[in-house]
C-alpha cells in the first residue's frame, strides 16, 4: 500500500531523512516513504538521521523518477516511492508494518 503525500505537498519538496532499512527504503519526516536504486543505498546509508534532503524529478532519460538530494552534501540518489511495505522481519521504520504491543496485564 502506497502511503500517499498530503495534497499540500508538491514535488519538489524539502524534509529530513528519517530511518533507512534493510530493504532500502528511506522513512522520511512528513510520512512518505522512499525506496533508494541500490546502487546508491550505500552513499545514503552514510547520510545522518535528520539530514535535511530535497526530493525532485530525476533527470530526463534516468530509469528512476526521481531523486533524493542530501542538501548539507549535495550528494544525490535515485529513488522511487515505495509502492508496498517490505516485510516485518526487514526493518521497524515507519514505513513497515509493526506488531500490536503485548499485553502486560
Amino acid at each position: 500500500m502506497m502511503r500517499l503525500l498530503p495534497a499540500t505537498v508538491k514535488i519538489p519538496f524539502e524534509t529530513r531523512l528519517g530511518q533507512i532499512n534493510q530493504a532500502g527504503i528511506a522513512d522520511l519526516a512528513n510520512g512518505s516513504c522512499w525506496r533508494i536504486a541500490p546502487w546508491d543505498l550505500p552513499r545514503a546509508r552514510e547520510w545522518p538521521v535528520g539530514a535535511k534532503v530535497v526530493l525532485a524529478p530525476n533527470d530526463p532519460g534516468k530509469v528512476w523518477a526521481f531523486k533524493m538530494t542530501n542538501a548539507d552534501t549535495g550528494q544525490q540518489v535515485a529513488v522511487a516511492r515505495a509502492a508496498r511495505k517490505p516485510p516485518r522481519a526487514l526493518s521497524l521504520s515507519a514505513c513497515t508494518e509493526r506488531s500490536p504491543p503485548k499485553d502486560r496485564g
